[in-house]
């Protein structure tokens, strides 16, 4: 490459990566290399001394599809800004300084869904370059390891690091829209012979707990699926669970948010992929057109082994409580090991003493209906559904041990006690 060509390269890439950030402020972001191939990297936040490193983990999964291909910044920023501000409403480091959308240092991994279906393709990965208040104001005090990374002006430092991180995410985003189809085009038809399903099956076990509790991000255009003829919220979940029991996709009990979804029919189509990713291990959490609220990040994590009564004998279970800094429940399920498994999201609180002792309660009553076709107020007691449909539970923790009940207010279990008791031990090296 010629003197020339390479400080035009430069130029244009640095102009990019300013105009990319829209409204954010601070100096221009480095340029992205010309030519680099694979993943962008920057995770100098993902172990720092003296800092705990966040326990999430997020997948941002964009398919290409939602992308309008594009040549240079100018038409990026003019045809993909609704994509470019769902991505940064995460990954953007000061839009995220209060942990609004995600958590300090938490690593984010952005994804492409190929247009033609194959596995996806990660173009960027890395930990958030933030510090809460009180992890900025121990740096402030010059006498920890902290102190040392930031030795000199801690400010000028984090913002240096910060437009770093962004420059490498917008490069990996310009390079995408370069490869992407002329136009959007929205997933019609059968969700089992979709791209998405296709591509994200092929992935094999791309999204799991090994490096943070996983939240997974789906930029697609969902909306126009066909929901197996259904006319009713009802028929729609049913028709989730039946074609989701065919599949072959883990997605690792995770907190799942899908957006860009562009009208049709978006009730059923939600209905529909609630039910179908609850089979694949996914709590559907989000479902709009871009980011709002999201719920706050985990800051502790437990998982527990052991069994509960159900039916005729014993079964084995495991349990993931992750709280966030109010004790609520994040990301937490039961996963009962029957025939089939089913994995039941987790809502409620959980509190400890000053001993140690922990009580974690259900809040919304809902629990295992969650696996039933039913919606509203109607209540379904199944034998077909986990614990027949019981609708709350509670549980109490000593030490390494964990005991409690699995039970519903207006039917009763063929048991000594009338609930289904349950007992199980922590398992610290546990990762599900």
């Amino acid at each position: 490459m010629n003197m020339r060509r390479a400080v035009l390269l430069a130029t244009a890439s640095a102009t990019a990566a300013a105009l990319l950030l829209g409204a954010c402020s601070g100096p221009a972001d480095p340029p992205a290399v010309a030519g680099s191939s694979g993943p962008e990297k920057d995770e100098t936040y993902c172990s720092l001394t003296d800092l705990a490193p966040s326990i999430r983990h997020t997948y941002l999964l964009l398919d290409e599809r939602a992308l309008v291909h594009t040549t240079n910044v100018e038409e990026f920023v003019a045809k993909n800004a609704h994509v470019r501000d769902a991505i940064l409403t995460f990954a953007d480091p000061k839009r995220n300084m209060s942990a609004e959308f995600s958590d300090y240092r938490e690593r984010l991994s952005v994804f492409v869904i190929p247009a033609n279906g194959n596995a996806p393709q990660r173009i960027f990965t890395g930990c958030l370059p933030t510090l809460s208040p009180a992890e900025i104001a121990k740096a402030q005090k010059g006498d920890s390891a902290v102190s040392e990374f930031f030795r000199g002006d801690l400010s000028r430092k984090m913002e240096d690091e910060q437009t770093a991180f962004r420059g490498h995410l917008n490069g990996a985003l310009l390079r995408a829209a370069a490869a992407a189809p002329e136009k959007p085009t929205p997933e019609v038809g059968a969700f089992l012979n979709s791209v998405v399903l296709r591509s994200l099956s092929a992935a094999g076990r791309l999204i799991n707990s090994d490096s943070g509790l996983p939240r997974v991000v789906l930029l697609s255009n969902l909306a126009r699926i066909d929901t197996g003829g259904a006319d009713t919220a009802s028929d729609a979940r049913r028709a989730g669970f039946t074609d989701g029991a065919k599949a072959n996709l883990d997605l690792g009990r995770s907190e799942l948010h899908v957006f860009l979804v562009d009208g049709g029919k978006s009730e059923l189509a939600r209905e529909y992929l609630s039910a179908f990713f609850l089979t694949r291990n996914a709590r559907l959490v989000s479902w709009a057109n871009m980011p709002s609220d999201m719920p706050p990040a985990p800051k502790t994590v437990a998982r527990y082994l052991g069994t509960s009564e159900y039916v005729t004998s014993d079964v084995s279970v495991e349990l993931r409580f992750a709280a966030d800094q109010d004790g609520r429940l994040q990301d937490s399920w039961l996963v009962l090991d029957a025939d089939p498994a089913q994995s039941i999201p987790l809502t409620g609180t959980y509190h400890c003493d000053d001993a140690g002792h922990c009580q974690v309660r259900a809040d919304h009553g809902n629990f295992a209906q969650v696996w039933s076709a039913n919606t509203g107020a109607v209540t379904d007691f199944d034998p077909h559904l986990p614990f027949a449909g019981a609708r709350n539970w509670e549980f109490d923790i000593a030490g390494d041990h964990l005991t409690g009940r699995i039970y519903d207010s207006v039917a009763k279990y063929k048991t000594q006690t009338g609930d289904l008791q349950v007992k199980a031990k922590l398992a610290p090296d546990a990762t599900f």
